[in-house]
């Protein structure tokens, strides 16, 4: 069965435009979405910087927090970001036009929309001085206040937290357990001088999370880790009018001085923007597995004839080289049901579904028409000898015919069935190593 349609996509770019698909596309039945959940999940990861406390004039700038090195990390996976201040859960407002500076309702708002995000969406949150304490307070619960965010968070990173009256709060119990639905806690801060008012405390809190990592950074480094420096040329002692140059006095030797952290220093400090980046790598970018696919209804294993540059059939009785697939994780992490992948042939060509309903294994690079979702029946984390469902980018279902080839169908109630040919079994290989985190560049 071929589906087929009118597309006008500009193949040259790596988003498309005017898509016309048919309005069956649309219409999933209840029992496909209990088998399968939902296909169409945004993965994006979510992200969300609170800046802290401004005060007059300060308090009217809508300055964005700045981690620039980490911003450009994050748009690498497409990220969902938002900017907002500690009091006001809203993007680029002011916290002195945003109601009374209490983050009451910060804590509420932030509660209300991370908690209603799909659990497949990665949720980062960093915050500094009382940003950083307005997320410790929404993720942790502290004394007097409860947890508003109930929902797993990929990442809770606090740069310096000050809470009320300009007191650091780690340091006296204050805060509950960061809990174990965090994966990562990245905690840093500085005892040089104020801001906050107790900068003489340590900065470290209880940890359950599945990452912590929590230091003092006395120094400002460069992504290397190298120590910053500046440098002091004292002036050469007056020389005496009509005394010979070469008998007047040298200038003293230079003075270098270290430069110690700030409140404000930390945030841009490029070797905690390293270090962010390369323990949020784990969780974000995407790795490869490799993988057979092996369909119920014909009992045969999908290949890419001559191992990439033609059709995909599913005609083999067993799994070689030919018949195993790298599938690319494309937002990383923990491969779940329903997150995009690129598939591999075995020469490094992309598997394309065509609008014609046609896979093939012949794109030389990778954009939507070679995106797929791998829906696992019994839904979560992707296991080997599972039942699973392809679904390419226009929303269609892979499947075998009768005649041995892969073709996209429109989705149905059918491809419950092991008969109608959309059912495979996943078998996991082997998972690839990690590229490697983008730092210093």
């Amino acid at each position: 069965m071929t589906a087929t349609g009118n597309f006008n996509i500009d193949r040259g770019s790596s988003r498309t435009s005017g898509v016309r698909t048919w309005a069956g596309f649309c219409v999933f039945t209840a029992a496909l979405l209990a088998a399968t959940g939902d296909a169409s999940a945004d993965t994006r990861p979510y992200v969300v910087f609170a800046r802290g406390f401004q005060p007059p004039p300060g308090g009217n700038d809508v300055a964005p927090l700045g981690m620039h090195p980490l911003r450009d990390y994050l748009a690498r996976f497409d990220a969902e970001v938002h900017s907002v201040t500690w009091n006001c859960f809203e993007d680029d407002v002011a916290q002195n036009t945003c109601g009374p500076l209490v983050d009451d309702q910060f804590r509420r708002d932030i509660g209300d929309t991370v908690n209603a995000l799909p659990p497949e969406r990665p949720v980062i949150l960093i915050g500094h001085s009382y940003g950083g304490d307005s997320l410790l307070k929404a993720v942790n619960g502290a004394q007097g206040f409860t947890s508003t965010i109930t929902r797993p968070i990929t990442a809770l990173i606090v740069i310096d937290p000050v809470g009320f009256g300009g007191r650091r709060r780690t340091v006296d119990g204050f805060y509950n357990t960061v809990p174990s639905r965090v994966g990562m806690f990245f905690n840093r801060w500085q005892r040089n001088q104020p801001f906050p008012f107790n900068f003489g405390d340590g900065g470290s809190i209880s940890c359950a999370a599945g990452a912590c990592s929590q230091a003092e950074q006395a120094m400002q480094k460069s992504c290397s880790g190298a120590t910053l420096t500046t440098v002091y040329q004292p002036p050469a002692p007056p020389c005496p009018p009509g005394t010979p140059q070469w008998l007047c006095p040298p200038a003293p030797p230079p003075i270098t001085t270290d430069l110690r952290s700030t409140h404000s220093s930390l945030v841009d400090d490029a070797f905690i923007n390293r270090q962010i980046i390369e323990q949020l790598h784990p969780f974000l970018s995407p790795r490869t597995s490799a993988i057979t696919l092996y369909n119920r209804k014909l009992g045969r294993y999908m290949v890419a004839e001559g191992g990439g540059g033609g059709p995909v059939l599913v005609n083999r009785t067993a799994a070689g080289p030919w018949e195993t697939f790298g599938a690319i994780d494309l937002n990383g992490g923990t491969w779940m049901t329903a997150d995009p992948v690129n598939l591999q042939a075995s020469n490094g060509r992309f598997v394309s579904a065509q609008p014609d309903g046609s896979v093939v294994a012949d794109r030389a690079r990778a954009f939507e028409w070679e995106e797929f979702k791998i829906l696992k029946g019994a839904g979560g984390q992707m296991s080997s000898g599972s039942i699973v469902y392809l679904q390419d980018y226009f929303g269609r279902y892979l499947a075998s015919t009768q005649d041995q080839r892969l073709v996209g169908v429109v989705p149905g109630v059918d491809c419950l069935n092991a008969a109608y040919g959309c059912q495979f079994i996943i078998d996991i290989r082997s998972t690839g190593s990690l590229p490697p985190a983008p730092v210093c560049q």
